[in-house]
């Protein structure tokens, strides 16, 4: 799966408003979240004009429509014009000149830095790059960056819900995987404290999804998930945890994906 999916799904999560003074008050109406497949991601080179030049980041984040397109000013209700430049929009009414900030109501609003480097520290996240390894590739303090993937992490476990989306079907290949997000003690180690999301994603143009909070990544929890969400006959690709390895006997194809030489093999 290509980051820029995973990235759609981020940026879903940051374009729900939010009430100013409360950033991390995102709507619990979100279903469409991150499922981290993290072997899947694109190269930076694909992504680098977003993450290295601001004007660039910002019209990428109005073409996805994380900020808004059209901002009526809220002092006198006209339309405002908005500029990238400045990185605000301005009422055209000549009496109220009233101006905000591009990044109102979004998940951008109240943060310091420069969107493209929001937009790079998210890339990171994504690719489970520790808080460590982190700062030395951002230039960005340990504070900041556990401050982040902090930020990060609330979009995703505040949100995410359990979808009635069912995918896949004869012939199509459907990825699924599981990752915990929470808290590494002292920064390192293995996580000590958060949640599991296990979903799954369609290799089609479609990239249809689901995503679900579960308690362990037992077979006795996982299958009966893949069973209402995956339709029988499709093609499924996860990693070599052993709860999937009955799958076959569900009406599944199942290849594995062995990361650590990445190759596909039939079970």
């Amino acid at each position: 799966m290509q980051f820029s999916n995973w990235l759609n799904h981020l940026f879903y999560a940051m374009s729900h408003r939010v009430v100013p003074g409360f950033t991390l008050s995102i709507s619990r109406s979100l279903v469409d979240l991150i499922i981290i497949i993290s072997s899947m991601m694109a190269s930076f080179f694909e992504l680098a004009p977003i993450f290295i030049e601001e004007s660039t980041c910002i019209t990428f984040l109005f073409e996805k429509e994380i900020f808004y397109n059209e901002f009526a000013c809220q002092s006198c209700g006209q339309p405002t014009t908005v500029s990238v430049n400045s990185g605000r929009f301005r009422c055209n009414r000549r009496s109220c000149r009233k101006e905000v900030s591009i990044r109102i109501h979004s998940f951008f609003y109240g943060h310091s830095l420069k969107c493209s480097r929001i937009m790079h520290l998210a890339y990171l996240w994504l690719n489970k790059v520790p808080v460590s390894s982190a700062v030395a590739m951002s230039g960005h303090s340990s504070k900041t960056i556990c401050d982040f993937w902090k930020y990060f992490r609330q979009l995703v476990t505040s949100n995410i819900d359990e979808e009635d989306m069912i995918i896949g079907g004869p012939g199509i290949v459907v990825e699924i995987d599981e990752s915990k997000f929470g808290k590494r003690k002292y920064h390192r180690g293995h996580r000590v404290e958060g949640v599991w999301i296990f979903g799954g994603v369609e290799r089609t143009p479609e990239r249809k999804i689901f995503a679900v909070k579960v308690e362990d990544r037992s077979m006795n929890t996982l299958v009966p998930i893949i069973q209402r969400h995956v339709r029988p006959g499709s093609i499924i690709h996860s990693d070599l945890w052993r709860a999937y390895h009955n799958l076959e006997q569900l009406g599944y194809e199942h290849l594995t994906v062995n990361y650590s030489v990445n190759f596909k093999d039939p079970v």
